[in-house]
């Protein structure tokens, strides 16, 4: 069993989609524990609302990249577009 810690952050609907990530993770690995989570003010491009960021600790059989994928398509799932524009 490995354990890892995932930063989860939103600032689109961020309350709703940070409980929809736990819901998705915690169907798919052994969540430990949740992190308080805490409003963040955007950096670089700062003309977007704040940010909700924490983590949470879970257990999985996964190895680091079947981890990452599994996460990516979670992302994926919840509507993340990803960009080449980075702050």
């Amino acid at each position: 069993m490995n354990s890892a810690v995932i930063s989860v952050g939103s600032n689109i609907e961020p309350e709703k989609n940070v409980e929809r990530a736990r819901e998705i993770i915690s169907s798919q690995e052994r969540l430990v524990s949740v992190s308080r989570f805490v409003k963040t003010r955007p950096v670089g491009l700062k003309d977007q609302p704040d940010f909700l960021n924490g983590a949470f600790l879970i257990e999985t059989e996964k190895d680091a990249d079947e981890l990452r994928a599994s996460l990516k398509a979670i992302e994926k799932r919840l509507g993340r577009k990803r960009t080449s524009e980075k702050y």
